[in-house]
């Protein structure tokens, strides 16, 4: 059976492909020819599974169609097949009642995926909104239909999450994380290890300030560096309980103790 959102998941590695054959065009810029002929291979190998891939698009279409087709056909069958007997009349009448169902069903289905991915992409981008160190320049998260994220720009261009900065993902993954636990109508505590690896001041404030707004318990697990200069501080006034966790090698276990 032919899966009807495969061209668009095929137009989505399309849109994929062309901007990682930007990007490689935007990195040789200024660069000597000699310097980057293995880059410009690798563009070449780019360039040729955009074009194989709008060939099997091409090809999924025009079977897509023949299938539809012949779907349309066999049921003319069966409605004629119906009118000679009162048996398969009524055969054919419950067909018909179960693909009326099975359509309803159907776009009660995709209605409710796409309300709850409007819902995650509203919140995500809220959060994103207020994490990100570059809100001059991005304007929220998208999610793409083939369920990977975007993040959405001033001029409506849609970035993927590869040509950003390290400390750019992890905010882009505390954003995603957070905003589908509220989305889900039953906050769970969310746990947060070493949140800061990559993140630079501005965004470690960012998402410090962004802590005490989320509707649910947070427990972050962090080191001494986690929390530079003036982080903890700011964080404190919000914060239940510090406990301080160290290791006994010699009793081979951890020590849990309350922090006064």
């Amino acid at each position: 059976m032919i899966d009807p959102h495969c061209p668009h998941r095929l137009v989505d590695d399309i849109d994929e492909l062309q901007q990682t054959i930007d990007n490689i065009k935007q990195d040789t810029k200024g660069f000597k020819r000699s310097e980057v002929e293995d880059t410009w291979r690798k563009l070449g190998a780019e360039e040729k599974n955009v074009e194989n891939t709008r060939e099997r698009i091409n090809r999924l279409n025009k079977e897509l169609d023949r299938v539809k087709q012949e779907e349309v056909r066999l049921l003319q069958e069966i409605e004629t097949l119906g009118g000679q007997d009162k048996e398969t009349a009524t055969l054919v009448k419950q067909m018909k009642l179960a693909q009326g169902l099975r359509d309803a069903a159907n776009e009660l289905i995709e209605w409710y995926i796409g309300d709850r991915k409007q819902t995650i992409e509203n919140t995500t981008s809220r959060i994103h909104d207020r994490v990100t160190n570059k809100p001059d320049e991005y304007r929220g998260i998208a999610i793409a239909p083939n369920y990977t994220l975007r993040v959405k720009t001033i001029t409506g261009e849609l970035l993927n999450p590869e040509s950003l900065s390290a400390g750019e993902k992890e905010a882009l993954a505390f954003a995603f994380i957070t905003g589908l636990n509220i989305a889900s109508e039953t906050a769970a505590p969310l746990i947060m290890d070493t949140p800061f690896g990559h993140l630079d001041m501005q965004h470690q404030k960012n998402i410090v300030n962004a802590l005490p707004n989320l509707p649910s318990q947070v427990i972050v697990l962090a080191t001494d560096r986690d929390f530079q200069g003036e982080l903890l501080q700011e964080l404190r006034p919000h914060i239940a309980e510090i406990l301080n966790i160290w290791r006994d090698a010699d009793e081979d276990m951890s020590i849990v103790e309350v922090r006064e």
